[in-house]
């Protein structure tokens, strides 16, 4: 702080930092499941696209469900933020 400024010119609250905090666990949370939703439509397009590379998944049908119920799990999350905490 500069020697014009004292602690009485800061106007940040308990309340808001609590609100600051609240704001950046919720955006936090909603972008790591973005990312996972990401992660799971990179992983689909992969077995759509390149069967080949895929040795280890002899059923891609249930490897691409899994892929998919991943992607379902991840957006269900992101909408609980939306809905009930944004």
């Amino acid at each position: 702080m500069s020697a014009n400024n004292s602690i009485s010119d800061v106007n940040v609250t308990a309340t808001d930092l609590r609100t600051s905090f609240r704001d950046e666990l919720l955006q936090h949370s909603k972008n790591y499941f973005l990312s996972k939703i990401s992660r799971h439509i990179m992983n689909a397009e992969v077995l759509l696209q390149r069967q080949v590379g895929v040795a280890e998944h002899p059923d891609i049908m249930e490897t691409l469900e899994k892929e998919f119920e991943q992607i379902a799990v991840n957006k269900d999350l992101v909408d609980v933020i939306e809905e009930y905490f944004e």
